[in-house]
């Protein structure tokens, strides 16, 4: 019997091997969190995390228009906090 991979897993799994770089600051969830290739498919459902250290960001040198930009699904399930420029959840941040 074969082991049955789910959508989320081979999602996870393809931007994983997209984008990570073990030699690179941030963990692969970070640099896939940062992903700024719009035009992939996958870009709307890519796996996100709420919390990228300052480090990190400076690391890739992304500016906070940058991180605008990069808003984590339109703001449906996570945002950048306009307050603190830091990378929030929905439930975290919403009102």
């Amino acid at each position: 019997m074969s082991a049955r991979k789910s959508l989320r897993g081979a999602i996870n799994a393809h931007c994983k091997s997209c984008i990570y770089d073990r030699e690179a600051a941030g963990t692969w969830l970070a640099q896939v969190t940062l992903c700024s290739v719009h035009k992939c498919e996958l870009w709307d459902v890519r796996p996100t995390t709420d919390t990228i250290p300052e480090s990190v960001i400076e690391y890739y040198g992304v500016s906070r228009s940058e991180l605008s930009r990069l808003r984590l699904k339109s703001g449906l399930y996570g945002g950048i906090s306009d307050q603190t420029g830091s990378v929030e959840s929905r439930t975290k941040g919403a009102t």
